[in-house]
């Protein structure tokens, strides 16, 4: 491979990196480890759903 061809590509290759990261916009891991205790938190499932067999089974007061 003759050392032009070698430089387009690489160019190729970062340019695809670029988009790549664009694309993702990533999340430090500090804020992925935030969004994983704040997603332990919240209910799973379909609330509404959750509270139409728990009222059938008397389970809750509302």
């Amino acid at each position: 491979m003759s050392g032009k061809s070698a430089g387009i590509l690489s160019e190729v290759h970062k340019n695809k990196q670029i988009a790549h990261a664009e694309k993702c916009e990533t999340v430090s891991g500090q804020d992925a480890r935030q969004n994983k205790q704040i997603a332990r938190l919240l209910p799973r499932g379909n609330p509404n759903r959750n509270r139409f067999v728990n009222q059938s089974l008397g389970l809750t007061d509302y």
